[in-house]
């Protein structure tokens, strides 16, 4: 019964929250004058919201392998729709999507994905096709990252597909790095064909980037071959291979508490600020559903009272982006710090094992000399001398 509850959930809320925050995005930009980025944190909200109405778990592993800061064109297996939310809310890039042009022609759906700066293809063909195809790859050389499904199509039974070589064709003409993505357990979740989600695991592995710039339009057959392969080798991966840096990692972390008092603090304000965002929210979608169930005449309180909170939430938002750039300031502040104490703390460990030797060898001297001085006297330790 839960099972089916939580299905119900995502699938009447997942297109309600993607109203609220396209309507959100679109006041931030063209009201509040932020930047594409800067609603970048919406989408990622919103899978992993709908991911915890599902009671869907997600983990990512393979992150490190990115360098900070580079565009990359993210390759991934298709099994699921809960593909989307999966890489959206835990992927942790700022990317953008490859979407089709009708899609940008949905009222309000549609403007937010165009100011928010999404990739519209279009998938005629002819000259159209091509201009949009060199639009995208301009777009992506520029610094932004994208996600493609090469498959094209989701999986029927969960099995990796083959991949298309014209979708290759975009990662060669702007010259950014492929990187191979394997998403399992989605299948599992939402098959192809079923209406309501289910709970599960979903693990997103990451693995090396693959260069482009040594391909030639002629040899995209070739790049898609490869990918395809790369990806194949990572859904088939041990899940401890890709668990066991993240676990290293955890364990090597140096968190000084005498730097981290005040972090920890902002840090506990920012995520309370997040909880109490999700609340207005989440009320807000169950008012404006019931609204929507009833009839708007007989339930205008249900209405009323979401519109009130939707503009709250809207609100909302924008002193969240201002908490998240103080947020982002403290962390990188911490970040130095820690690194700053690390040293310290590896220069401190390198005197004291320095110190630990030179005794070792004093001792091992002094044992030298009272062997000696005892074998001058009588011959060693415990011996008497004639």
């Amino acid at each position: 019964m839960l099972t089916f509850l939580r299905g119900v959930l995502v699938l009447v809320f997942a297109p309600i929250l993607t109203g609220m925050v396209s309507i959100v995005a679109i006041v931030m930009i063209l009201i509040f004058r932020r930047s594409a980025a800067d609603v970048q944190f919406l989408p990622r909200a919103l899978g992993r919201i709908v991911a915890r109405l599902g009671g869907v778990s997600v983990s990512m592993h393979g992150a490190a392998l990115l360098e900070q800061g580079r565009p990359y064109i993210f390759a991934a297996n298709h099994q699921s729709q809960f593909d989307i939310l999966a890489l959206q809310g835990y992927l942790g890039c700022d990317f953008r999507w490859l979407a089709k042009l009708e899609l940008f022609q949905i009222p309000i759906f549609g403007k937010a994905m165009q100011l928010a700066g999404y990739i519209p293809v279009d998938r005629a063909h002819g000259r159209k096709a091509l201009k949009s195809l060199d639009e995208a790859a301009r777009r992506i050389a520029d610094g932004t990252s994208v996600i493609i499904f090469p498959e094209g199509t989701r999986s029927p039974d969960g099995r990796l597909g083959e991949f298309k070589p014209g979708a290759m064709v975009l990662a060669i003409k702007s010259g950014v790095p492929l990187v191979p993505v394997a998403i399992l357990g989605t299948h599992q979740v939402l098959p192809k064909g079923r209406l309501l989600a289910r709970p599960g695991r979903v693990e997103i592995r990451v693995g090396a980037p693959i260069a482009t710039s040594e391909y030639t339009v002629k040899q995209k057959q070739e790049l898609a071959e490869r990918l395809q392969g790369k990806v194949a080798e990572l859904l088939e991966a041990e899940a401890g291979a890709h668990a066991a840096p993240r676990k290293e990692a955890r364990q090597l972390k140096i968190r000084p508490a005498v730097v981290l008092d005040d972090v920890g603090k902002s840090r506990r304000e920012y995520h309370g600020k997040i909880k109490v965002l999700v609340g207005i929210l989440l009320f807000a979608g169950i008012l404006g559903g019931l609204g929507v169930i009833c009839d708007w005449a007989q339930a205008p309180i249900f209405t009323e009272t979401a519109f009130v909170l939707f503009v709250a939430a809207g609100f909302a938002f924008v002193y969240y982006m201002e908490k998240l750039k103080e947020y982002k300031a403290i962390d990188a502040s911490e970040q130095a710090k820690i690194a700053e104490l690390a040293q310290e703390y590896r220069e401190v460990a390198e005197y004291w094992q320095k110190v630990a030797d030179s005794g070792r060898e004093l001792v091992a001297a002094e044992y030298e000399a009272i062997l000696a001085f005892a074998d001058a006297k009588g011959g060693g330790p415990g011996c008497q001398g004639e």
